[in-house]
């Protein structure tokens, strides 16, 4: 095989490429610059006895058609109209063009556009077997918009063809990978982000399957642009193999950041210092063949978020404990859990059980919630198994039905209640709190009945934040109010770094006493 690469405006040079019995592809070019960096950009580029080898997989026979000039597949064409059987918003019917068109693509929403729905239009318009895969809580969704819209498919396989479909979380699908005999025709990965790291075995699967499934191959990610652009590799490469030259996410953020190399107790590691503007702007001008991106500022008219922070008394006598505990707890992230789970109100023992629970300041300003009984459905989020335990306690002793989801699987506090019944203001006579984990109750689900979540503590993930805030803030909201409680200052802390989107677990211990020893001698009284 040969194809003719252009080097400059004047400059066209032959590559020539060879199959060998090794399943890889010898290279013969020129020794430029240029085209030695295409050739290492390859899948498997290896420099071996004089001469270039690559691997002939899909991945490279892809590039090797872009590299000589041919078409994206598909990628560049104009967008073709789709019929919805649904009415549906505008952004709506353009995602499903979008996917419809381009068989393989991301779409880029954020959270509470419809991207369920759009999903069940492509489904409905393609029929086939389909596989979903996403986070439990994002399953117990799809199932919800399957009945509340009608959907024609059937949760099951057989001969007589038509619109199927399996639902599975993403630890299933790993293993689905390894065993399966029936592949799906399509699939849906929903909170793709899911996917962004591909040194893990979801994301793995994934690639592999790529390569299996003739299809359609849809992503639905709420991360219009990731923090880390270079997080769009693995799935851009799960849809579509080779449609980013780069054959890893290192080279392209090599590509697309400056770094510098630091060395650490021995060893040496690379550090971003900035991205190129550049390169992004090439980048997501190569993405927007593939990658949807909507915003929901720009499609529906939502209230604004109403951001509220709640500070309980803290007293002389609680400044005491906390630097009492302060001086008795180790280094680093393990002081900043140890107050964190006193501010929650319980004590880890050495199994790992709970030692003691104990009454805090927050959990009299819950209790103001849950007594307003004009306030018929409430979220509540909190960072840790023991303290969502505890709040399902003060909620069934005040009367309220409890839905709990939190990683451990779900729970309610009365027989045959769901997430429906609690959307359904109608049917849902008593009042209902919804208890939940940010992250395991934070993604796919729609809880728009509430006005109001609680983040009664927050967890370390800076990503679960924004999605667990969105819950109440979608289609058909009227109103979205984000509390945050606040007793001891390190709840305070803790906001502030995920605000910043740093990583926690570098937080050194010095930093956690500055921020005490700011707060000393400051007793917060409680706030409305």
């Amino acid at each position: 095989m040969e194809i003719k690469y252009r080097i400059n405006k004047n400059q066209v040079v032959r590559i020539q490429f060879e199959k060998t019995t090794d399943n890889r592809l010898t290279v013969t070019c020129p020794r430029n610059k240029k085209v030695i960096a295409e050739i290492k950009a390859f899948d498997g580029a290896k420099w071996s006895n004089g001469q270039w080898t690559i691997l002939d997989n899909p991945r490279n026979q892809y590039s090797l058609r872009i590299l000589g000039g041919g078409t994206h597949g598909g990628y560049d064409m104009p967008i073709e109209p789709t019929q919805a059987n649904r009415p549906i918003y505008g952004h709506q019917n353009a995602a499903l063009g979008f996917l419809f068109t381009r068989r393989r693509a991301i779409l880029a929403g954020e959270m509470g556009i419809g991207k369920t729905l759009v999903g069940i239009e492509l489904m409905e318009t393609l029929s086939g077997y389909w596989w979903i895969v996403a986070p439990k809580s994002a399953l117990i969704a799809w199932e919800m918009e399957f009945r509340k819209w009608k959907f024609t498919g059937r949760p099951e396989i057989s001969s007589s063809g038509g619109l199927q479909y399996r639902l599975m979380t993403y630890a299933r699908f790993t293993k689905m990978v390894g065993i399966t005999k029936v592949w799906p025709n399509h699939i849906i990965f929903d909170e793709s982000h899911n996917l962004k790291t591909p040194t893990t075995l979801r994301t793995m699967a994934a690639l592999e399957m790529s390569q299996l499934i003739s299809g359609h191959i849809v992503c639905f990610t709420g991360t219009p642009s990731p923090r880390d652009p270079s997080d769009w590799w693995a799935q851009v490469e799960i849809c579509q193999p080779g449609f980013l030259r780069e054959a890893s996410k290192s080279q392209l953020a090599r590509r697309l950041g400056e770094f510098e190399t630091m060395e650490v107790r021995g060893k040496q590691f690379s550090k971003l210092i900035k991205w190129k503007q550049d390169e992004l702007r090439l980048l997501r001008k190569r993405l927007d063949g593939m990658v949807l991106s909507i915003l929901k500022k720009d499609c529906l008219d939502l209230p604004d978020k109403i951001y509220i922070e709640r500070q309980c008394e803290y007293t002389k006598a609680t400044e005491n404990l906390v630097l009492t505990l302060k001086n008795i707890t180790g280094e680093g992230i393990k002081l900043l859990n140890r107050l964190r789970q006193f501010s929650d109100g319980f004590e880890y023992g050495s199994s790992g059980t709970v030692k003691r629970t104990f009454h805090t300041p927050k959990d009299d300003l819950l209790l103001e919630y849950l007594l307003d009984l004009e306030r018929n459905r409430l979220v509540v989020y909190a960072a840790y198994h023991a303290t969502i335990d505890k709040l399902v306690r003060m909620a069934q002793e005040n009367k309220w039905d409890v839905i709990k989801l939190d990683g451990r699987g779900m729970y309610t506090s009365k027989r045959g209640l769901t997430i429906e019944q609690f959307q359904n203001r109608t049917n849902c006579i008593r009042p209902t709190v919804f208890i939940g984990h940010p992250q395991a109750g934070g993604q796919g689900l729609t809880l728009n009945a509430s006005d109001t979540i609680i983040y009664y503590s927050n967890d370390f993930s800076a990503v679960a934040r924004p999605q667990s805030e969105d819950r109440i803030h979608r289609i058909g909201t009227t109103k979205a109010v984000i509390v945050d409680f606040y007793w001891i200052p390190t709840d305070r802390y803790i906001r502030e770094l995920l605000r910043d989107r740093r990583g926690i677990a570098a937080i050194t211990t010095g930093e956690i006493n500055e921020y005490l020893e700011q707060s000393r001698g400051t007793y917060y009284q409680a706030q409305g």
